[in-house]
């Protein structure tokens, strides 16, 4: 999206939260449709494990956005992909594949038809 907005004077960022230990958790680990039973029986034991491996809490899983929406040093930059600790980091290798980034965008116009 960075490239094709380039020269508009749009900036994009991806921010990455990182995983959080949320209520949300909770309840899509407890829904049927979501979760399998054996995961959903298992959840109270690995809960514990999750919360450790995620960067917290909500509030510390959104200061990727809030940095990328505010920080000044991001001003003229675009494309820029903002980690879990709320700094630029290098995008995942699959993320600069062109033919990736094509169908992710067929995808999206597919699924999210913009109108104007």
């Amino acid at each position: 999206m960075a490239a094709r907005l380039e020269g508009t004077g749009v900036s994009v960022f991806a921010a990455d939260p990182g995983g959080a230990a949320t209520d949300m958790t909770n309840d899509t680990v407890s829904d049927p449709k979501i979760v399998s039973p054996g995961l959903r029986l298992l959840w109270p034991l690995v809960r514990r494990k999750f919360e450790r491996s995620t960067s917290g809490p909500a509030s510390v899983a959104a200061k990727p956005s809030i940095f990328a929406a505010t920080d000044g040093s991001l001003a003229g930059r675009t494309g820029v992909v903002i980690g879990p600790r709320a700094h630029p980091v290098a995008p995942f290798r699959p993320a600069t594949d062109p033919r990736i980034a094509e169908a992710i965008r067929h995808l999206s116009e597919r699924l999210a038809p913009l109108t104007g």
